[in-house]
């Protein structure tokens, strides 16, 4: 009895070790692949089996530069963006063989931009390459393959001796997963405008150069993988302002890639042809924006995967997570135009428009009296005269529009739940008072304005617009 009793609580004391260890490192495990808290890993092992029809490889440039919601807006193609910052030649190769464990595409389109570096200068690529794949004989043979020392080798196969230090950068994302983590595309979404001047006689240049053997040793296993899985491989350079010993590069790589009788397309021989504006179509000299992304993703469609008559699975409920995502995208181009547009009616049209989106409007003061056209922009919201003409506070959500709060002090608080962490609180304490209005302990409402719109994004968990007028 003694020996059972022993017996017992050692198994008990190995599984809370266990269990302890688990959700440790759960909590300090590296969740990150392309920024902003953004994981093609996570996404990836969200999705359900034999969904994909075309993946895209590579690194921010594919992430950047190439976007499965416009491949599913315009024909319902099921793609997918297996993409990381900094992604080598080296971790995108195991990548597709991670992914081809509960997927089946058709195409896979593999950006050759990795071959122009053997690692990234940023040591946080190396941990979002390596540190984000599920333990498993992927990530084992993918660390052992990478150029790395043998103790580093030893850290990332352990991953505790590299994750333990983020103590003290721990945030609620963390102890919580974040949802656009599980529906997005692998896409990020790129608002920002740079001019750019391309030397056109470096990007048309066909000079070409000597192949490296573990370049040909990389394109080989890859064609290989494709041969094996049954599924057409594409390589390409996604454009931007490549230097001329890394054209040569490339030409030398598409020379070799057509010598096996494989596919490869140079996009930066192609930028006229695609449509891509140097003024307004970059985000810096190596990422195209949304603006660049849309023609290339448009063009990639007409001239690579057309041919294939890939299903059109809109309407079909196993593809919510595209729909999902197509719906976030579209949110983050109407905060981009949000900020940019200085028009009213704009404003509240588009936050109209948006689905899971809670838009609180604030009504205070003498605003009848105010020649602002308050009630033209509240209409929108399907607000009568008479609710306009006693003020106080709404929420707006798909369609409702319901009162929480009178313009009285003294009125009853109200509480709300937004997403999974944060507390809106709605009260009336004084005119103009910044405190009216509260999300978790910030003040939404910091000027002496007669309307105040503040909208809070339901898919992201964050305040996506505040303006007073």
């Amino acid at each position: 009895m003694k020996k059972s009793l022993k017996i017992i609580r050692i198994i008990a004391f190995a599984l809370l070790v266990a269990l302890v260890v688990v959700v440790t490192y759960n909590v300090l495990a590296w969740k990150d692949t392309n920024g902003n808290y953004v994981s093609t890993t996570k996404q990836l092992y969200a999705t359900g089996d034999n969904l994909m029809d075309v993946v895209f490889v590579g690194s921010s440039h594919c992430y950047c530069g190439i976007y499965p919601s416009e491949l599913w807006n315009e024909h319902g193609v099921a793609s997918f963006d297996m993409a990381t910052s900094g992604q080598d030649r080296n971790s995108s190769y195991y990548y597709v063989r991670e992914l081809l464990k509960t997927q089946k595409p058709k195409v896979v389109v593999v950006d050759i931009y990795s071959l122009s570096f053997e690692r990234p200068d940023d040591i946080g690529n190396d941990y979002r390459n390596y540190l984000s794949m599920k333990p498993s004989l992927n990530s084992i043979q993918m660390v052992l393959n990478y150029s790395l020392s043998k103790e580093e080798k030893s850290d990332f196969l352990a991953r505790f001796p590299i994750i333990h230090t983020r103590y003290r950068e721990l945030d609620t994302f963390d102890f919580d997963y974040f949802i656009p983590n599980e529906f997005q595309r692998g896409e990020a979404y790129g608002n920002v405008v740079s001019s750019r001047s391309l030397n056109r006689e470096v990007l048309n240049s066909t000079e070409t150069g000597e192949l490296p053997e573990t370049t040909k040793e990389w394109i080989d296993k890859f064609m290989k993988l494709a041969e094996d899985e049954g599924f057409d491989l594409k390589f390409v350079l996604i454009p931007y302002e490549a230097n001329l010993h890394d054209q040569i590069a490339y030409n030398t790589v598409g020379e070799y890639v057509i010598s096996k009788g494989g596919s490869y397309t140079d996009f930066n021989k192609l930028i006229d042809e695609i449509g891509i504006n140097e003024a307004t179509d970059f985000i810096d000299s190596g990422h195209l924006n949304a603006n660049g992304a849309i023609k290339l993703t448009d063009y990639i469609y007409n001239s690579m995967l057309s041919p294939y008559n890939l299903a059109d699975h809109r309407g079909d409920d196993k593809y919510y997570q595209w729909d999902l995502n197509s719906e976030y995208m579209r949110h983050q181009k109407a905060e981009k135009l949000l900020v940019d547009y200085q028009d009213r009616m704009f404003d509240v049209t588009t936050l109209a428009s948006l689905n899971q989106v809670y838009t609180i409007i604030n009504l205070d003061g003498d605003f009848t009296d105010a020649n602002e056209n308050y009630f033209e922009m509240l209409q929108v919201f399907g607000m009568d005269y008479d609710s306009f003409a006693q003020g106080g506070t709404w929420i707006y959500y798909e369609g409702t529009l319901t009162k929480v709060c009178n313009m009285e002090v003294g009125s009853e608080e109200y509480f709300m739940n937004l997403g999974r962490n944060d507390i809106l609180r709605v009260g009336y304490y004084d005119l103009y008072e910044p405190s009216n209005l509260m999300l978790n302990k910030s003040c939404c409402l910091n000027g002496m304005g007669h309307l105040n719109i503040v909208a809070y994004d339901e898919m992201t968990e964050k305040i996506m617009f505040g303006k007073i007028y």
